[in-house]
């Protein structure tokens, strides 16, 4: 049995079996016309051959079995006019140069047909920021450099270090006497101690020097 059904100013079919002994649930069709009159940011072809279409604040993605787009918002606040959608592993991301949301796909699954279709998962999403934010699709990594100098590296929902902050001032270098190198690390004599710079780290230490 197939109803014309409407709500609010979607019109939409529903289609249910009946048989002598019951009747299934309704499916759906055509009740969520998607992302219509809004500013379109960007689109992106997922894993499994649906289509995601990125509105200001919404995520739609196009299920063509029902013939409906299903929204799922990612924040309370617009999205900059240049997102981008880039797929990075098992996420989706919107980013730009200095931000980026990163969603599971696991979490971009369709609910029932005839449900509301537009969700709310923006505690699922992974939100960055950086001073320069970098991309590399290669990798599935997201690279983002502090205004403090420190780098970082998101991949796969996990965040690591790559380089801290800057140091602090060092020592007064006019005062250095002598100097060595070993690996990564420089040495440096003054009259009371040895300084060391760590090139990987970024920091300097100081080891005191029994002169007497």
């Amino acid at each position: 049995v197939v109803t014309t059904q409407r709500d609010g100013q979607t019109l939409f079919t529903a289609r249910q079996t009946m048989s002598a002994a019951s009747v299934s649930p309704p499916e759906c069709f055509f009740s969520s016309p998607g992302p219509e009159r809004v500013d379109i940011r960007d689109v992106a072809n997922l894993p499994d051959g649906r289509s995601a279409v990125l509105s200001s604040r919404t995520l739609w993605i196009r299920d063509e079995a029902h013939r409906r787009y299903f929204g799922y918002t990612l924040t309370a606040s617009d999205l900059p006019p240049d997102m981008r959608l880039v797929l990075l592993g098992s996420y989706l991301v919107a980013t730009t140069e200095t931000r980026a949301f990163a969603v599971p796909l696991s979490k971009l699954g369709f609910g029932d047909s005839c449900a509301k279709a537009e969700v709310n998962i923006a505690a699922s999403v992974v939100e960055l920021s950086a001073t320069q934010l970098a991309v590399s699709p290669a990798t599935d990594a997201i690279w983002l450099l502090g205004a403090d100098g420190s780098l970082n590296k998101w991949q796969n929902g996990n965040q690591s270090q790559v380089l801290p902050p800057r140091t602090r001032p060092g020592p007064e270098t006019s005062k250095f006497q002598s100097g060595d190198k070993a690996d990564d690390t420089l040495y440096f004599a003054q009259s009371d101690r040895i300084w060391s710079y760590s090139g990987t780290r970024r920091t300097w230490q100081s080891t005191p020097v029994d002169t007497g």
